[in-house]
């Protein structure tokens, strides 16, 4: 299946109040006696999934609500802009929990103290009433939540929770280090864990550099992947240097990675592919640059999955189809026509069928 990369959604806001009596008791906020705040936020219906939402299927409440028909066409706004308060965050984020809200999830994305002036006030409360709570939805959603915002010291309350949490706790615990995404320093943070870590804990730490696409986080997924000595590093667990979706800064390294053209070299055409048709466009000329198509089907191998299907992209194999006439890339190139011509005539059916 073609990897697709998560659009950008945005929440509504609209005019409303909520009341929330919060129950945990090691919590540091007292719950309100009136109105937390009159500015609420709509959330999507719930599809039991605990991943940042794409667009809902037909068959979801929120799909046929006519006040919602462009709820997925905006972007999400921080949470900076959404709650004045960490008070009123924290009341949001509790009511949150037991639907499980993904939108209040993304809002906390990449916040800190040095963007957030609530927020070290808020992320302690959380702290506090994540290890201290006794229900598995509280302590994972809490846990994602923290992990979301990339934070150090949030990352470094969830791995000390890790160490000291029974054995269903370290899984919800491993599960929201996955979602980490931060900085180059958070990189070099979650780099500095692996070794000595066990198995478990290792992958959740590959999965969190994962989500980063800097030079940094491509340097340490090719080391973790040479140490590893598999070929196919983390690739089967949906991880590692195959998955990175990269920065310009670091297509240099995978380029060379690459061309080296040995057992990982693989893993790097993913990465370039990730990035686009510029990432495309490199891989064309890897490709190219050698005649041994034994070799250059290794490189390809499952190489399709990570093409972006879009008009610039048929342009460009057009473009490629008409001036290299290398075998290999001829064939790349057709196959990748080939699959586009599928997935728009499968789109196109169920265009049909809807509307029937």
């Amino acid at each position: 299946m073609k990897k697709i990369i998560i659009p950008a959604v945005i929440v509504v806001l609209a005019l409303g109040a909520f009341l929330l009596t919060a129950k945990n008791e090691t919590k540091t906020f007292e719950p309100l006696a009136s109105d937390v705040s009159k500015k609420t936020v709509i959330t999507p219906a719930v599809t039991g999934e605990k991943t940042i939402p794409t667009a809902p299927t037909d068959t979801e409440e929120v799909a046929t609500d006519p006040d919602l028909e462009n709820f997925y066409d905006e972007e999400i706004l921080p949470a900076t802009d959404v709650y004045p308060s960490a008070r009123e965050a924290y009341d949001k984020i509790m009511a949150s929990i037991k639907s499980y809200d993904d939108i209040v999830l993304e809002q906390f994305a990449g916040l800190n103290a040095s963007n957030c002036t609530w927020c070290p006030e808020l992320f302690a409360s959380l702290k506090e009433t994540m290890l201290g709570a006794k229900d598995e939805d509280t302590k994972g959603y809490l846990a994602e939540l923290l992990a979301i915002t990339g934070d150090q010291g949030n990352i470094e309350t969830i791995l000390e929770a890790y160490k000291n949490g029974s054995e269903s706790d370290q899984e919800i615990y491993l599960e929201s280090l996955e979602m980490t995404a931060g900085d180059d320093s958070l990189v070099t943070f979650l780099d500095g864990k692996i070794e000595g870590a066990a198995e478990p804990l290792k992958e959740s730490l590959i999965a969190a550099i994962s989500n980063h696409g800097s030079l940094a986080a491509v340097e340490s997924l090719y080391a973790q992947t040479k140490a590893k000595g598999d070929p196919n590093g983390y690739y089967d667990y949906g991880m590692g240097l195959g998955e990175v979706i990269p920065d310009a800064a670091a297509l240099p390294t995978l380029i060379d990675i690459a061309n080296q053209k040995d057992d990982y070299s693989h893993l790097a055409v993913k990465a370039l592919l990730n990035y686009g048709d510029d990432g495309l466009r490199e891989v064309f000329n890897i490709i190219g640059s050698s005649n041994d198509t034994g070799l250059n089907n290794r490189l390809l191998a499952d190489a399709i999955d990570h093409v972006s299907f879009d008009e610039e992209t048929g342009a460009l194999l057009d473009e490629i189809i008409a001036n290299n006439p290398n075998p290999d890339v001829q064939k790349f190139a057709n196959e990748i026509k080939e699959e586009m011509a599928y997935e728009e005539s499968d789109s196109e059916a169920d265009l049909a069928e809807e509307e029937e």
